[in-house]
């Protein structure tokens, strides 16, 4: 599954990784309305000028290419290669070999695609450089709005910023326990910026959402569990004031993160109470420096 770079179309399909014969069929939604708006079948034979019988492998991911134009499908093992799908057409474009990986991120900004395998693709001119992109496998990559930044996840539980290029590692958010020795699973899940670039959303396979400051690589707040198991993807609304998170065994969720929500939860919460949230003892006590009024 894979949405385009504006949210408004989301590609889905199911893919029998046994069969060994095509075609894989996508089916392309337009997210507002619902619908159905093109199904996609995919050829698994090798396009000339191979003479190779033997079906290629099914897919192992999909994304759009940053114009939203074609369909952009990472077929491995043997050969590991990358076919463009145009969407106008239903046709096979062109096939990139030596490129691939079960996850794939493009970049608003037209200019790279990452892959899991720690391949950059340059889209102008297809040229592959082959780059470590975490310190273990790669199980989650995004990009930021702004092109400003590509985050990649790992299997550790770290997560690794780097430049929107490529080309230069820029932090490392590492959350208490990474790449510890307990046996807790905590495998980087599903990545997501924020519409300003600042703020990181990371979901993990311990069950945890966790914020990160990006420009200081400082966790905000504490993580919040996910009821349900793990949470499978994340994204930001176009506000950035709300967090949309899909887990494994419960629906949709929605978190208020914007400054002014969390302080009116917070009052909300305390209002009832016998005692204010700071009493005039504990202001005097903290050196708050201002005359004493009730924070709620």
């Amino acid at each position: 599954m894979a949405f385009n770079p504006s949210g408004r179309s989301v590609a889905f399909g199911v893919i029998d990784q046994d069969a060994l014969a095509g075609p894989d069929r996508f089916t392309i939604w337009d997210v507002p309305t619902r619908r159905v708006i093109q199904v996609l079948d995919l050829s698994r034979t090798f396009p000339p000028p191979s003479s190779r019988r033997i079906p290629a492998p099914a897919p192992n991911a999909i994304a759009f290419s940053t114009d939203s134009t074609s369909l952009l499908v990472s077929r491995d093992p043997s050969p590991e290669r990358l076919e463009y799908w145009s969407l106008r057409h239903g046709t096979r474009d062109k096939v990139l070999t030596g490129i691939g990986g079960e996850v794939l991120a493009t970049g608003t900004d037209r200019r790279v695609l990452a892959t899991s395998h720690g391949q950059l693709q340059d889209i102008e001119s297809d040229h592959v450089t082959r780059k470590a992109l975490t310190v273990g496998e790669t199980t989650a990559l995004a990009f930021s709005a702004d092109g400003k930044y590509l985050a990649a996840g790992d299997a550790s539980g770290q997560v690794t910023i780097w430049d929107g290029d490529g080309r230069r590692r820029l932090g490392q958010l590492i959350p208490a326990g990474a790449g510890g020795t307990d046996h807790v699973p905590r495998g980087i899940r599903a990545l997501a910026f924020a519409p300003d670039s600042r703020t990181l959303a990371v979901t993990s396979k311990d069950g945890m959402l966790r914020l990160w400051d990006v420009a200081s690589s400082q966790q905000l707040g504490s993580g919040l569990p996910a009821p349900g198991g793990t949470d499978l993807a994340v994204a930001f609304s176009a506000d950035g004031n709300t967090l949309q998170v899909a887990g494994e065994h419960v629906p949709l969720r929605t978190y208020r993160i914007a400054p002014e929500h969390i302080a009116e939860a917070v009052c909300k919460r305390i209002k009832d109470q016998a005692s204010p949230l700071l009493s005039k003892t504990d202001w005097a006590a903290y050196g708050v420096g201002a005359p004493y009024r009730t924070p709620c």
